[in-house]
């Protein structure tokens, strides 16, 4: 009977040493692929932090612009062909 229980013992020993290599080889195959793409990753992310800080400081930077620009069309059509720039 001892036997038999330490046959039953090794198997489940073999079977969980087995799965736990398995499951270590698959750990290891995502660590690397984490690896490989993390600076695709990092730069995906680079860029999208650059859209939004763009996107949120639109109004500071591109505001001013444009009025000062559109006011010194106003001039020009003051000047000069007053069907060229319409308001």
């Amino acid at each position: 009977m001892k036997e038999l229980i330490a046959e039953i013992m090794k198997r489940y020993a073999d079977a969980v040493e087995s799965w736990i290599a398995a499951v270590g080889e698959c750990a290891e195959m995502v660590a690397q692929g984490i690896l490989y793409y993390g600076s695709y990753l990092l730069a995906g992310l680079a860029v999208a932090l650059a859209w939004l800080l763009l996107a949120v400081t639109m109004p500071a930077w591109y505001l001013p612009y444009k009025y000062f620009t559109r006011k010194g069309a106003k001039r020009k059509c003051r000047q000069g062909n007053k069907r060229r720039y319409r308001k």
